[in-house]
């Protein structure tokens, strides 16, 4: 009784000590996430990549609009002051006719009639007081 009792407890202990199924299990799920990470590793790189390739792209072609603007502004600026030449020139050919012609003459003085407003100059002192305390009051149309 006593050797079948140690046989059995010798089998029992086999089995639950037994680990080769869940060591073989680890080792494949650690051989997955080392390939996960090395993936993550990489698809990282490649943002990283892309980003610096992208950023570089985007330096370039706002060095070639800096560029390009430039470029048009002055060709804008030139243009503008050949405009600007041609208008002064012709608006000077065109008052020089005027003058020569006599359709441009200096300004002659001329008489005006000044109008004085009642409120805006002092009243004379020729006015007796009591005509001036007249023109005052309500319903009487004043000088």
């Amino acid at each position: 009784m006593v050797g079948l009792t140690a046989i059995i407890l010798t089998v029992i202990r086999s089995w639950i000590v037994d680990t080769r199924d869940e060591r073989r299990i680890l080792a494949a799920v650690q051989r997955q996430a080392e390939s996960e990470r090395a993936r993550y590793i990489a698809l990282q790189a490649s943002l990283v990549n892309e980003e610096t390739r992208l950023k570089k792209d985007i330096a370039a072609e706002r060095a070639a609009l800096t560029a390009r603007l430039k470029n048009e502004r002055e060709a804008m600026q030139a243009e503008f002051d050949a405009a600007l030449g041609e208008a002064s020139a012709d608006a000077v050919k065109i008052a020089m006719s005027w003058v020569h012609g006599g359709k441009l003459a200096p300004p002659q003085h001329q008489r005006g009639n000044l109008i004085h407003f009642p409120h805006q100059h002092p009243e004379p002192e020729s006015q007796p007081q009591a005509q001036r305390e007249r023109s005052r009051e309500h319903g009487v149309v004043g000088p």
